[in-house]
């Protein structure tokens, strides 16, 4: 299996142990974290997932069946991850359908993680974890190289409720704000 990432908008790619830690170390350390305290500095995110093959952007006629987005605020020392699959894999027990999401049973006050850069949306505190867990997270996946979900942190699933898992920069400050 090769590990197909999205870093930075590029698609990479790990098929030896040396590509697959260079590949960690940049989602780790090198992604933009953007912040909730500036306009238009949304930050960014990166996505892994396994497959038979290399994927790319003109690549059209499959898709990698896993997902594993990655979202890394060094600053702040947290990150948050999301692991989703499609329908084509085959998921045991109550994991299939659902897209699942890194939980944190003591939030962070002012982790800034970046969940929605597009929008942008920031991860609701509940939902970040410290950086060592998420490279535990991802070390796991890619140890593992079969795209299942990491069983080393808590999860919780979205129930489509995406509301609940991102807040935008007002929203976001607002609540710092009411906390303080």
């Amino acid at each position: 299996m090769i590990l197909n990432a999205v870093i930075h908008g590029t698609y990479h790619y790990g098929e030896s142990p040396q590509q697959v830690e260079a590949l960690i170390n940049k989602v780790l350390y090198d992604l933009d974290p953007g912040t909730p305290w500036e306009a238009m500095a949304p930050g960014e995110d990166a996505y892994f997932s396994f497959a038979t093959a290399r994927h790319d952007a003109d690549t059209f006629d499959w898709w990698p069946d896993n997902y594993l987005q990655i979202a890394t605020n060094p600053r702040t020392g947290f990150g948050a991850l999301t692991w989703t699959h499609t329908e084509e894999r085959r998921v045991v027990d109550s994991l299939y359908g659902h897209r699942w999401v890194s939980v944190n049973p003591r939030p962070p006050r002012d982790p800034a993680v970046i969940g929605d850069p597009g929008y942008p949306r920031w991860f609701h505190p509940a939902y970040t974890i410290p950086l060592d867990r998420v490279e535990t997270a991802i070390r796991e996946f890619c140890r593992r190289g079969t795209g299942d979900r990491p069983e080393c942190i808590l999860w919780s699933s979205d129930g489509d409720d995406l509301d609940r898992l991102y807040v935008d920069a007002h929203q976001y400050r607002a609540m710092l704000r009411n906390a303080a």
